[in-house]
């Protein structure tokens, strides 16, 4: 459990399944045009019930995928997390799950009275490439009139959000498009090259070699593999550390088996990731003869990943 001593957020990536094809997704190898198997919502709600007995849970994330294609385990999780009184309870959607507004309307008064704190809405010239603006826009109006107002237009910026280009030229004109909302807009993020983004994008970024010795922990949005600060519970109920790492899954094992049995030191791959970063994984694979095939210029975790599978071979 010491590994878990600082664990507080929650995150469930609820669907593999999209409503878009955006050019700037990053997790685009792991999406699906198709509804996939999933875990139970008792399952999911389960297993946060169980993780709050042995950590103190402040926050409690659901995206997807189009977190909204499964909205009745968005709400479940939001309602069970706001009962364990979860101080943060957010979602990230492309606010597109339907074209019937009925069915639009019907849902935007569920999430405005399931527990959810607040909502961003991802609109940006690559969701509205195959995303109608005029849905998500109706969307929001939606959850406007469901009294529901703590809502975040979420762009994401080419390179940043001065760049000269007209990705981030096409966005500024949908934010502008959307303004009579009168709903906050957030920073946004800053794409980086993985996924669709960098076979897309990168003629808009000055190349670069990752620097293979720092490590997780040190990195924005990354674990620390022994100092766990949150949990991603995958649609299928694995619960992962990060892409290449999971502990278990919430269908076979308890929360409680997963935690106390999870070692960091007892897997050679993570502690030589934890010790010496990813480097450490490379000498590792040279010393077993194998060679390491990545591009330096992808990702940290992106070349985790690959020498993952390099290594199991």
């Amino acid at each position: 459990m010491h590994a878990f001593k600082n664990l507080n957020r929650i995150e469930f990536m609820v669907t593999h399944t999209c409503s878009g094809q955006c050019k700037h997704c990053s997790v685009s190898d792991r999406l699906k045009t198709t509804i996939e198997d999933v875990a139970s919502i008792d399952q999911l709600t389960s297993a946060l019930r169980d993780v709050t007995k042995h950590a103190e849970i402040e926050s409690v994330m659901t995206f997807g995928g189009e977190p909204l294609l499964r909205h009745e385990t968005v709400c479940a999780v939001h309602q069970t997390a706001k009962e364990l009184g979860i101080k943060d309870r957010h979602l990230i959607t492309n606010g597109f799950f339907t074209k019937d507004r009925s069915t639009i309307k019907k849902v935007a008064q569920n999430l405005a009275t399931c527990g959810i704190t607040s909502i961003c809405v991802s609109v940006d010239a690559f969701h509205q490439e195959t995303i109608p603006i005029e849905l998500v826009e109706y969307f929001i109006q939606s959850l406007l009139e469901a009294d529901f107002n703590n809502i975040h237009l979420h762009p994401a910026w080419v390179v940043n959000k001065e760049h000269d280009n007209p990705y981030n030229k096409e966005t500024k004109r949908l934010l502008r498009q959307l303004a009579p909302l009168q709903v906050n807009e957030s920073n946004g993020n800053t794409i980086t090259l993985k996924g669709n983004a960098k076979k897309y994008l990168s003629d808009y970024y000055t190349p670069s070699v990752t620097d293979l010795s720092v490590k997780c922990g040190e990195m924005k949005y990354a674990n620390s593999l022994d100092d766990v600060r949150f949990l991603s519970i995958q649609p299928n109920g694995d619960i992962e550390l990060c892409k290449a790492f999971k502990i278990g899954n919430v269908q076979t094992e308890t929360v409680k088996e997963m935690l106390l049995t999870y070692n960091p030191m007892s897997n050679e791959n993570i502690r030589l990731i934890t010790e010496h970063g990813v480097q450490g994984l490379v000498e590792h694979a040279k010393r077993m003869n194998l060679t390491p095939n990545f591009d330096p210029s992808d990702s940290m975790c992106s070349i985790c990943t690959s020498l993952q599978k390099t290594l199991s071979c």
